[in-house]
């Protein structure tokens, strides 16, 4: 119940510091929002001067953290004069600097055409290869008819030696590779 209390306070003076256009609450701030609140603020100097009132200390002041020296790159950079004090601080430096992340294109002459001639010859082996596996044979041989038959009849004799479908089909595509 205390603890509701409390953040209803907190709340009610926060947003009455923010609508002057403050950002820390003040005390006519809190004293507004105890009176909205419907508590007598007349009764608070008597209640702050009774003999059995305990004093509660502020918290102890706590060191900030220690950055790890490989995340410091340079020097924080502190507000310029046309901007107030109270936004955030710039973020760290590493967040920004410029890092390369890539080699610079190679401009030499000569690199250049070597590796352009290189890119050439690869591109006419590649397509030799794919026209060699995808267009039609031309037989050097038109006459000689009877090669082609025996390696036929030899891959199915292989086949009926072995008595499986799946050797087949990999002796079929064996054949066909070459």
């Amino acid at each position: 119940m205390l603890q509701s209390y409390l953040t209803e306070v907190g709340r009610s003076a926060k947003s009455y510091c923010e609508h002057t256009t403050r950002t820390q609450p003040t005390l006519p701030d809190i004293v507004v929002s105890l009176i909205e609140m419907g508590f007598n603020v007349d009764t608070l100097p008597a209640y702050a001067k009774r003999s059995q009132r305990m004093v509660i200390t502020a918290p102890p002041v706590t060191n900030n953290p220690v950055v790890p020296k490989a995340l410091i790159a340079g020097q924080n950079k502190p507000h310029p004069a046309h901007i107030p004090g109270h936004l955030p601080d710039f973020p760290d430096p590493h967040t920004y600097i410029k890092t390369p992340t890539c080699r610079e294109p190679v401009a030499d002459y000569q690199v250049l055409r070597e590796k352009a001639a290189s890119q050439r010859r690869d591109v006419e082996r590649a397509l030799t290869r794919f026209m060699a596996k995808t267009g039609e044979t031309q037989s050097l041989f038109k006459d000689d008819t009877s090669t082609f038959p025996c390696e036929i009849t030899a891959v199915l004799e292989l086949a009926e030696i072995s008595n499986s479908s799946s050797s087949l089909c990999s002796l079929c595509a064996l054949y066909c590779s070459y």
